[in-house]
This record gives structure tokens, C-alpha cells and sequence, in this order.
């Protein structure tokens, strides 16, 4: 019985070590909002600059490249794998067609497309 207890006295000091880990110090190297924004701004104000942005899920991907396509001023060479008709696709093909109405010249290259026409 004893070696029982010292057993759950281990994995509670786990446990616990655990929910310190990830509820204390985590959260204090997570980015918070103002500092994203910063770093947007910083991004899409070196243009003609060769950069890279590691995005990691669709979400914030989608609204990156939104912010390029408003940004832009003179040319937009999209290259992209897949595009659906989808909300998020329907959201870049309106950015793209604003862009283009802003005198903006847009290319774009599409390796597949799924129910484009209906």
C-alpha cells in the first residue's frame, strides 16, 4: 500500500508540475495582439524586400494574404497549390478583384481547382 501512495504522490508532483508548466510560464513568451500588429505593420512596410513568416494555421494565413493584397501597389504573381470556392476563396478572389480595379496588375497561377463553376 505504501508503494501505491508514494505512486500517487509522484504523479501529483507531476500533475502539478504540469499545470505550472503550461498555466504560469507559458503564457509569458505568447505573443499578445499589439505586438502581432507591430510586427504586420513592420512586415508589410519592407516592400521589395525578400522575407519569410512562419504562419501556422490557416486562419492567420488567410488574413496575411489579404493584408498583401491590400497592400499592394503595382503587381500581385500569386502562385498557389489549391483554390476552392469556398468562403476563404471567394475572400481572395474579392481582394484580388479590388486590387485589380486599384490598377494593381494581378497574376495568378493555380495548380488545381475543385468546383470552380457550378
Amino acid at each position: 500500500m505504501k508503494k501505491f501512495g508514494k505512486m500517487i504522490k509522484g504523479i501529483l508532483k507531476i500533475w502539478f508540475f504540469y499545470l505550472i508548466v503550461c498555466l504560469a510560464i507559458l503564457p509569458l513568451y505568447h505573443k499578445r495582439a499589439d505586438e502581432e500588429n507591430r510586427e504586420c505593420e513592420r512586415v508589410l512596410n519592407m516592400a521589395g524586400q525578400e522575407r519569410i513568416l512562419n504562419i501556422e494555421n490557416n486562419v492567420d494565413a488567410l488574413v496575411w494574404r489579404l493584408r498583401l493584397i491590400e497592400s499592394a501597389k503595382e503587381n500581385i504573381m500569386l502562385s498557389i497549390f489549391d483554390f476552392c470556392d469556398d468562403n476563404s476563396g471567394q475572400d481572395m478572389m474579392a481582394a484580388l478583384l479590388n486590387a485589380a480595379d486599384r490598377g494593381v496588375k494581378v497574376q495568378i497561377l493555380v495548380d488545381g481547382m475543385e468546383k470552380i463553376i457550378k
